[in-house]
């Protein structure tokens, strides 16, 4: 019997209950201060795991994702970032780690515990200042990340400096701020060409293999400095060896097995013109060992929290379930829609024909320094990574679903649109080539403005009152109806058709970039008799894709135009509908009754329509809506803003109110743009940085568009029955202008002339 039982037994019954009550409740509250403390002793032990880390190669695509992980852990990182002109290393920081994060809060919350430097590996003391360098002490870890991946004969030295010469900076480095342990990034393929199983051990330098490339020896010899260095300092070291990395999510890496998809995509375009197959040489039963980003990250994450061995450790992080090189490319080629273009054979690269056809060698020549991966005989043994994760470690297997993802993501736009699109929305994102758009939410802009609002024009037309509704914009086009085509060509200086070929041009570069399966809507807007539908219609049909197009317009007369020029093309068809209303109730041509679905249109045009609507603000907004995550809106128009041709038609009473188009435009993108995207906290700060095609009315000194840079032509001039006047330099980024600058010098120039005569 207990003390307490027993003094309970000799008090008297009235007292009983109450000491009793007494003696239960101190026995409650000390259970409550035991689990106190036992949660403050857990809470103090987690801190306590909580590793202050030195990263470099924090921005790069394994890096990034391993300082997600890391900081998702609670630890607290010192990234080194190398110094890019014009763009600051926190910006960089950034760019890297917010499309990984669920959103802009968790990145602002996780930013806390990374300390970001500026630095350069190749450089002594890493580029840091000597003051600098001496506040950062006592790492647990450093994890060595940084490194130049090329293959290419031509980037050898500069391989060589950055990943040896590097290397031994950073283990200089560690050696002065007394890290207490340090972790080597390395590949896998220091195996060279050898074959059979590859054992996690370091491989003697006299018995190093075969490299094909400088990438493979420079990791090699970084390894033994690293092993060297470990033991004359007696500081661990563990040498981690990933294979080839990729990712379902977005990634703008173009490296190696993305570099393949990138030669191929690009390629895709030309290949469709041979008649006969690319034959890419390989050993088809080779195995090709591919390993999801994230299990990377996760698995050198993991290990940076455990406790270091005294001894040299050398993992694998490569993938168990690896698969052939047939069924990774056989899939791969349907995915982008060359699997009738291209095959694999088996043969060496030594056997290739030199005489082939010039858009099969060209290929060929680009790949040249990819096709060594085809033929490795080698599989990886992870005995060792096994062990030390308890049997934990379990790489996912890169299924074609897997790759159905991780093409798809080849040439998505800014990574930091890819939370926004891919992981809030969960849509499959499309390929769009990234030098000619900037993502906008939901949605792709691209816009073209040229200036063709001359004096000529305006002494022409005089000081006409816009059109106040929809009533009046319908009846001049039903006047207009029959002639449009012919009236605006002239009144455009023969620039209509031009730039409707233009137009369907980008159309069919954008529909080109979607997997060869999928057929995408695309939407006319405004397109009066059709013309613009008839050109992305051929366009398609030249690099032989087809797609559902649609034409809308709100006035009769135009569309009976439209339907007689398209009679002949089934996949084409024509609906009145109002711009500004575009996901409203509307009856169908046998009385039923539809609507567009929101984020159910791949693409929108809108070619000299803009002006003709009277709410331009709402007709964008509605294109915002109906397109869907990755899509694109392409808008061209001839009217610049200036002062004159606000209140002003063209020959053909076309309302025109650029200014307000432009004004509409703005406030559809640039609450989007500050912040969705870039998370710019001042909401005055420009703007401006779409990279599209821009046209600037020196006169005016205006713009109509988004530009980044500003490149001036000679000041061009033509003749159209008057003195000659000056039209306006042409203001590009010269990777955006593509035809449009033979367009502008050539063909526009020669029109002219000819009109003259």
């Amino acid at each position: 019997m207990s003390l307490e039982a027993f003094k309970l037994d000799n008090l008297s019954s009235e007292k009983k209950p109450e000491i009793q009550s007494r003696v239960e409740k101190a026995g409650e509250k000390h259970e409550t201060l035991e689990r106190e403390k036992n949660k403050e002793s857990i809470e103090n032990k987690a801190e306590t795991n909580h590793k202050k880390i030195f990263i470099t190669g924090a921005t790069g695509f394994v890096g990034s994702h391993t300082c997600m992980e890391l900081l998702r852990q609670g630890h607290k990182l010192t990234v080194l970032v190398l110094p890019q002109e014009g763009v600051s290393v926190n910006e960089k920081v950034r760019t890297a780690f917010l499309p990984l994060c669920k959103d802009e809060s968790e990145f602002l919350n996780l930013k806390k515990n990374v300390t970001v430097v500026q630095g350069d590996i190749t450089e002594p003391n890493l580029g840091l200042e000597t003051g600098e360098s001496e506040t950062m002490k006592d790492f647990d870890e450093i994890i060595h990340l940084a490194a130049k991946l090329s293959f290419r004969e031509s980037d050898r030295q500069s391989v060589l400096r950055s990943n040896v010469f590097g290397t031994e900076q950073v283990l200089e480095f560690a050696k002065q701020s007394k890290a207490r342990k340090v972790s080597f990034i390395s590949t896998a393929y220091v195996s060279g060409n050898s074959e059979g199983v590859i054992k996690e051990e370091l491989v003697p330098e006299l018995s190093a293999p075969n490299f094909d490339n400088a990438y493979e020896k420079s990791k090699f010899v970084s390894e033994h400095k690293v092993a060297k260095w470990g033991a004359e300092n007696k500081i661990p070291v563990a040498i981690l060896r990933p294979s080839v990395v990729i990712s379902k999510d977005y990634t703008d890496d173009t490296s190696g097995f993305y570099g393949f998809a990138a030669v191929l995509t690009k390629a895709r375009r030309k290949a469709m013109l041979l008649d006969s197959k690319v034959e890419i040489p390989c050993n088809q039963s080779a195995t090709l060992d591919l390993i999801s980003v994230d299990d990377v990250a996760r698995t050198v994450a993991k290990l940076s929290v455990q406790n270091p061995s005294s001894q040299l450790e050398v993992f694998h992080l490569t993938n168990p379930q690896s698969r052939t090189v047939k069924e990774i490319f056989d899939k791969s080629l349907e995915l982008i829609g060359l699997d009738n273009k291209v095959k694999l054979v088996d043969k060496s690269i030594g056997e290739i024909k030199s005489e082939g056809e010039k858009i099969t060698r060209e290929i060929l020549l680009k790949l040249k320094d990819l096709l060594p991966y085809l033929f490795t005989q080698a599989t990886f043994d992870t005995k060792n990574i096994s062990e030390k994760t308890a049997g934990e470690y379990a790489p996912e297997r890169i299924s074609d679903e897997f790759l159905e993802n991780a093409l798809h993501h080849v040439y998505t736009p800014d990574a930091t649109n890819s939370w926004i699109s891919q992981r809030e929305e969960k849509r499959r994102p499309v390929i769009i080539p990234r030098e000619f758009m900037e993502p906008v939410e939901s949605g792709r802009i691209e816009q073209i403005g040229i200036d063709v609002t001359l004096a000529l024009f305006r002494r022409a037309v005089g000081a006409i009152l816009r059109p106040s509704g929809i009533p009046e914009v319908q009846s001049l086009y039903a006047k207009e109806s029959p002639r449009y085509d012919r009236k605006h060509n002239l009144t455009t200086a023969f620039n209509d058709e031009r730039m409707r070929e233009y137009s369907a041009h980008k159309v069919a570069e954008y529909v080109d970039r979607l997997p060869i399966s999928y057929t995408p809507k695309i939407l006319d807007i405004a397109t009066g008799t059709g013309l613009n539908l008839k050109k992305i219609y051929d366009e398609l049909a030249h690099v032989g894709r087809k797609a559902e197009l649609c034409g809308i317009d709100f006035t009769p007369e135009m569309l009976e135009q439209a339907k007689q020029r398209n009679l002949i093309h089934d996949s084409i068809h024509f609906e009145r509908a109002d711009a500004t209303d575009m996901l409203g109730l509307r009856e169908g041509k046998h009385g039923e009754t539809y609507r567009f679905a929101e984020n159910s249109i791949d693409c929108i045009t809108t070619v000299f329509g803009i002006g003709g609507i009277p709410n331009s603000l709402k007709c964008f907004e509605e294109q915002l809506k109906i397109l869907k995550s990755g899509g694109m809106s392409i808008l061209i128009d001839m009217h610049a803003p200036n002062l004159t041709n606000e209140k002003i038609h063209m020959p053909l009473n076309i309302p025109s109110s650029p200014s307000l188009v432009k004004q509409a435009w703005e406030k559809v993108t640039k609450p989007i743009v500050l912040k969705k995207l870039w998370g710019w906290k001042d909401p005055t700060e420009d703007f401006y940085k779409m990279p599209l095609v821009t046209y600037h009315d020196e006169r005016q000194n205006k713009y109509f568009g988004f530009e980044v840079e500003k490149r001036e032509t000679e000041n061009m001039k033509w003749w159209f029955g008057l003195p000659v006047m000056p039209v306006g330099r042409l203001v590009v980024r010269k990777k955006e202008i593509h035809r449009a600058e033979h367009l502008i010098k050539q063909e526009i120039l020669e029109s002219y002339q000819t009109s003259k005569v």
